[in-house]
């Protein structure tokens, strides 16, 4: 993110008339960019509005926890929150702490107006925002590089965070001081001398942990949130032996963005001589409310076959599977647009719903199940699961003919199984339609 400032020639005599105007800016179309902190421990990834990950109509900021990427240079990323950013079209510049807390400067275009400081907590929310001359006296104002859309009062700053409380110092190139409380969001202007905990942290020189800079990445052609979102869509963060694990009740199905997908390993009865159920399991990874349609019976996870095997995997696979499209542009919007009305099944910030999903069509075939001589009752999975959190939306898809994606689909339940009754008031699809789209028998 380069600022293009142009200074334009005139003749000696113009020039003398306006040697006190401003020069004029360029600003190139702002890109996506991200912020890291020292060590890289967390990095925000910002995305414009209406670009690449940001269908929005503001600035997306996808906030990462990093772990450390080894000599093989692994993306090894856990999303602690994403949330809009409060600018028109992007922030500046930012400063991320050691502790995830991260601080933007100025609006792109437009430097040193408001939006000039933005404190954000370690969950996405907004603790307070900041136009310049809310904490840079008037009669300070005067010392600040100007130009015809900007006032560039971080030109030659220092930035220093402090915890116990949190706090972030930045150091102004006239040697004045602004804290900022990053929980409260009071702040104060003073000169150096008094902030003695600053003068603390100062004196331990360069490349101490509080000291921090505005380290920027370009995110042009890729990012943690792109190759996450490429991961996702290549089944590659399946659990591809989650169904031999006998000790784990819950396999993971599909971790993404937005949610993870878990089907538990048991059978469930309702009523006699009607279907047998599965349990799934959607839990909200985000800070924000997650829309998840659960409208359409071959919309959603379900079991589509089942075989008995020795062994905690199919030992022959012969069933036929409906193809599922992934979602248009058209059902992107239209999804995003259900999130605000009631059609959606939502889940609260980190909180979990669990569905029940039929699979034997009229037929209870417990007698059955339990009488078999085999090992283990495996259930083949299928179909697709759309979900949104109002500003992005992702999709739980079964490719065919993936064999990273075999893994995840196949859930080996221990025989004899365990039955239970469908609780009363669950949430349970239902009301099958008939069976449009094509099917492909996979063997």
């Amino acid at each position: 993110m380069t600022t293009m400032r142009k200074f334009i020639l005139v003749p000696a005599f113009v020039t003398l008339c306006l040697s006190f105007s401003a020069p004029a800016d360029e600003w190139a179309a702002p890109e996506p960019v991200s912020f890291h902190s020292r060590g890289f421990g967390y990095v925000a990834e910002i995305f414009p509005p209406r670009s690449r990950q940001n269908s929005t109509e503001k600035p997306l900021c996808y906030f990462y926890e990093v772990g450390y990427p080894g000599t093989a240079w692994r993306v090894d990323a856990t999303l602690k929150w994403n949330a809009p950013l409060t600018n028109d079209v992007m922030p500046y510049e930012a400063v991320v702490s050691m502790q995830g807390r991260l601080v933007t400067f100025n609006d792109y275009g437009a430097v040193g107006y408001k939006n000039a400081v933005v404190i954000y907590s370690q969950t996405g929310s907004m603790v307070a925002r900041y136009q310049l001359n809310d904490f840079i006296p008037e009669g300070d104002t005067g010392k600040i590089e100007t130009s015809e859309s900007s006032r560039w009062w971080t030109k030659g700053a220092k930035y220093y965070f402090l915890e116990s409380p949190g706090r972030l110092f930045v150091v102004l190139s006239w040697g004045k001081v602004v804290e900022f409380n990053l929980d409260t969001g009071r702040h104060k202007y003073g000169p150096a001398a008094e902030f003695r905990d600053l003068d603390k942290a100062v004196a331990k020189g360069n490349s101490s942990n509080e000291e921090t800079e505005i380290w920027a990445t370009s995110l042009r052609f890729s990012s943690i949130t792109d190759v996450v979102e490429v991961k996702a869509k290549q089944g590659s963060q399946h659990l591809g032996n989650s169904g031999r694990r006998k000790d784990d009740k819950w396999p993971l199905v599909f971790e993404g963005r937005l949610a993870r997908v878990e089907v538990e390993r048991a059978l469930y009865e309702r009523r006699t001589d009607e279907d047998c159920f599965m349990a799934v399991r959607v839990t909200n990874v985000t800070n924000r409310r997650v829309g998840v349609d659960l409208r359409r019976f071959w919309k959603v996870i379900y079991p589509n076959s089942q075989g008995f095997s020795k062994m905690p995997a199919p030992e022959l696979i012969d069933e036929e599977r409906l193809i599922q499209e992934p979602m248009s542009a058209t059902e992107k919007k239209k999804l995003m647009k259900d999130y605000s009305g009631k059609g959606l099944a939502a889940i609260g910030p980190h909180g979990s719903i669990t569905y029940f999903r039929g699979f034997t069509f009229g037929h209870n075939l417990r007698k059955e199940i339990d009488s078999a001589s085999y090992e283990y009752l495996i259930i083949g999975l299928d179909g697709a699961l759309q979900m949104t959190d109002g500003l992005t939306t992702e999709e739980v898809i079964f490719p065919m003919n993936d064999r990273g994606a075999e893994g995840a689909r196949w859930v080996a339940i221990p025989l004899p199984a365990i039955w239970q009754t469908v609780p009363n008031n669950s949430l349970v699809v239902e009301n099958r339609p008939q069976v449009r789209g094509k099917r492909r028998r996979h063997s």
